[in-house]
């Protein structure tokens, strides 16, 4: 987050119109400034006090490595570009600031091989990271993140040491890092993060920034409620002047992960059995065939034929989907109730945050309602969200949605619009400052 003495009036980020281009889709919208000045490009706009390093631990490694630009002798200012990480529970995005999409995503997973199999195998390796780890037999496997909070530090930082080394083939060492962090984390956890940062991974610098906040930035705003849902978590979060209003946060732990295992349940009362390992196969049929019905009711009671469709599996079996396409996402909407509990579905979630919001800044909010997260690319997604929005309100009240194509990454691209911005430069927590005040830092320089 800038601090305002570092705003200025300048035009904000502007990406090239393609299809892919992070935009809302809203007739005749054009996004709104940031109020932040950017070079266009990738490589420049990062200026750090860095003392001289090591490459040794790249070249043992045995990766090909991008060079970066070295500064000349005597000089202790190095210019290289930052590099962005929005680590989630489901996946993890990492690539160069001034980029619009990340350059690698990979799964948040570790595996380690069974005791058992390293004393039968004993020239396989000790770690697998990402998607690949699951499909290994004989391997341990863990997730160092639980509901957007990291729990595994040691498999969090190999996870971050392929990105960097076998990825993105830079030296961690070499780059400026921006790291995303989820609404209401808990201090210690950004304090830890600092540490490994810059204790172990030796970046010369680093910020830590809300992913809600990240968010809005890709959409050129700095206003806006952010609905975010992902892998294990849905949010609504209000931001105002690239501020989190933490009282009115909302938080539903429903999300993909329960969708995936919801549809694999479907297929079993079809017939069709997936073990854990076949979790990505779930995941592909979700994605490919699902959708969200405007109207439930209505879609269940239209004939069959309406809504079937076929998927072939890996093996080549061909399986058919019906009422399973639109059952799956409909928990989002109308979650399952609990004893004790009321959920409300996303729509309410989102409701619940606006009624938090002071009166003078909801008027705002409600036409700055960002929607983000793998989990809300749901085919008929964003209709659905906005009609259920706009059933609860009085008829003048106006509401504008934003739902964009690429809309998994907005935390990504936030992150990589900030990092490159010529006035966010001197907000880099800065390896000496962080040597004289320690993790606490990150309470003064980020929030």
């Amino acid at each position: 987050m800038l601090p305002r003495s570092h705003r200025t009036s300048s035009p904000g980020p502007s990406y090239p119109r393609s299809p892919g281009s992070l935009r809302s889709k809203s007739p005749g919208s054009r996004p709104v400034s940031p109020g932040y000045s950017r070079k266009r490009t990738p490589s420049t706009g990062y200026a750090l006090d860095q003392p001289s390093v090591s490459r040794a631990s790249s070249r043992e490694r045995g990766v090909t490595m991008r060079r970066s630009s070295t500064p000349e002798r005597g000089r202790s200012v190095v210019k290289t570009g930052a590099i962005v990480i929005d680590t989630g529970t489901g996946t993890c995005k990492a690539g160069f600031a001034g980029q619009q999409t990340p350059q690698s995503v990979i799964g948040t997973l570790v595996g380690h091989p069974t005791e058992k199999s390293m004393r039968t195998k004993r020239d396989r390796p000790d770690t697998f990271i990402g998607d690949h780890a699951r499909l290994e037999p004989d391997t341990d496997i863990i997730f160092p993140v639980r509901h957007g909070i990291i729990i595994d530090w040691e498999a969090a930082e190999a996870l971050w040491r392929h990105l960097f080394y076998h990825e993105l083939k830079v030296a961690p060492e070499d780059h400026a890092l921006l790291m995303s962090d989820p609404p209401l984390c808990p201090t210690t956890n950004r304090e830890k993060l600092v540490e490994v940062v810059f204790e172990s991974l030796n970046s010369p610098g680093m910020y830590v920034a809300y992913q809600s906040v990240l968010s809005v930035y890709a959409h050129g705003k700095i206003s806006g409620l952010v609905v975010d849902t992902g892998h294990a978590m849905t949010h609504s979060v209000p931001v105002h002047q690239g501020y989190n209003l933490p009282h009115a946060i909302e938080r539903m732990d429903i999300a993909g992960a329960n969708m995936t295992s919801f549809l694999m349940d479907l297929l079993k009362d079809m017939g069709h059995y997936f073990d854990e390992r076949m979790l990505d196969v779930i995941d592909d049929i979700k994605q490919k065939c699902c959708y969200v019905a405007l109207d439930f009711e209505s879609e269940w009671n239209r004939p069959k034929r309406e809504y079937m469709v076929d998927y072939q599996l890996p093996d080549g079996q061909v399986i058919t989907l019906g009422k399973e396409r639109f059952q799956c996402p409909e928990m989002l909407f109308s979650p399952p109730q609990m004893p004790g509990l009321t959920l409300v579905g996303i729509h309410g979630m989102a409701q619940k945050s606006l009624r938090k919001v002071p009166e003078q800044s909801r008027k705002e909010m409600y036409e700055n309602i960002i929607l983000c997260g793998g989990s809300s690319l749901f085919e008929g997604f964003e209709r659905r969200f906005t009609h259920d929005v706009m059933s609860h309100l009085q008829t003048n009240t106006k509401v504008k949605v934003a739902a964009v194509p690429l809309r998994h990454y907005s935390v990504w691209t936030g992150g990589s619009i900030l990092a490159s911005l010529k006035n966010f430069q001197p907000c880099w927590i800065r390896k000496e400052q962080y040597h004289e005040n320690g993790p606490y830092i990150v309470h003064r320089k980020c929030y």
